[in-house]
């Protein structure tokens, strides 16, 4: 999603991040947890690719529409044959990309 979103380096874009702006939306989530948060994520990234994708074909490329279900994680169900995560993996794995700053 980052690349999509025309972030290179993930760990480097959050280590820019000033930590307490990242600790004012930890604790705002806390209290106001984002209901279905890697459906909105995953809509906001298709919603970005389909607007950068629409800019690049005004200038010649080809256009290259993502669905929302493309930028979702994929779970242990997935029968697509990529590796795939539990939801227990991908919270903690979440969680320790906010452990990295």
């Amino acid at each position: 999603m980052a690349i999509a979103l025309g972030i290179p380096d993930p760990i480097e874009w959050i280590d820019s991040v000033e930590p307490a702006v990242i600790d004012r939306w930890l604790e705002f989530d806390r209290f106001e947890p984002i209901p279905s948060p890697w459906l909105q994520s995953a809509t906001i990234a298709a919603e970005v690719y389909r607007v950068a994708s629409w800019i690049a074909a005004s200038n010649g490329e080809k256009l290259d529409a993502k669905r929302v279900a493309d930028f979702m994680p994929k779970t242990a169900d997935a029968s697509d044959g990529r590796a795939s995560m539990t939801t227990d993996q991908m919270a903690a794995w979440a969680a320790s990309m906010v452990k990295l700053r």
